[in-house]
């Protein structure tokens, strides 16, 4: 029989601190992330992997469907919880559908990182059947101009819109952010006023870094 009077009823916020403290005490891996592959279908002149060359090397090491599946159950049965699944664009694997599904039916919350240019009706009726925690979609300007003179494809700003359309359409939680530098540090209202006008969340993150083989020169698009 429980005592109640000597029973302490937590607050939500106590609850989640309590919780906290008992998962990092026992190491519990709660969320992670995983780059499904380092191919995209974008060339953007910030990114960290470098020309097309560099990237075709890392492809060889990509992992397999049955790795990563795999992968996911160790995850899972480790404790983790909430999983963002990103890449490169992870969309450009063929296999996204069934790794995706797998990792709803263990249990995970996923997240998904996409340049929002891949997105089909195929996609979306997977979502709709198991809908994501979010999805957050890469905006690196508010016109065709600013964003195409980043990725270097032309045609991608209005795949990108158009896949935002898909996801709001289908009232798949999303939200849009960028990545800010000089390029496109004068659009920046224009983003969080396109942003307000969807009715999404809007974000920006300014940490551009050297490329893996080396090169800096994404260093030079740093905002000050």
């Amino acid at each position: 029989m429980i005592d109640c009077a000597r029973t302490t009823i937590l607050n939500d916020e106590g609850y989640l601190e309590r919780l906290n403290r008992q998962i990092e005490q026992e190491r519990i891996p709660l969320s992670g992330s995983i780059e499904l592959t380092h191919r995209c279908n974008l060339r953007c002149i910030h990114c960290y992997l470098g020309p097309p060359s560099a990237v075709q090397s890392i492809r060889q090491r990509e992992l397999t469907t049955q790795q990563i599946m795999l992968l996911l159950d160790e995850i899972t049965e480790a404790g983790c919880l909430f999983l963002l699944i990103t890449g490169g664009e992870p969309l450009l694997r063929k296999d996204f559908p069934t790794i995706y599904t797998h990792a709803k039916q263990n249990g995970l919350i996923p997240t998904v990182f996409t340049n929002g240019t891949l997105i089909k009706d195929s996609l979306m009726d997977l979502f709709g059947e198991l809908p994501p925690y979010s999805v957050e979609v890469s905006l690196y300007g508010a016109t065709a101009s600013v964003y195409e003179n980043i990725t270097g494809v032309k045609g991608s700003y209005a795949r990108c819109m158009k896949g935002i359309q898909k996801l709001l359409s289908n009232n798949i939680r999303m939200q849009l952010k960028t990545m800010l530098m000089i390029l496109n540090s004068h659009e920046l209202s224009a983003m969080e006023k396109m942003a307000r006008n969807f009715g999404v969340k809007f974000r920006l993150d300014a940490a551009l870094f050297g490329c893996l083989n080396g090169d800096k020169t994404p260093l030079s698009l740093r905002f000050p």
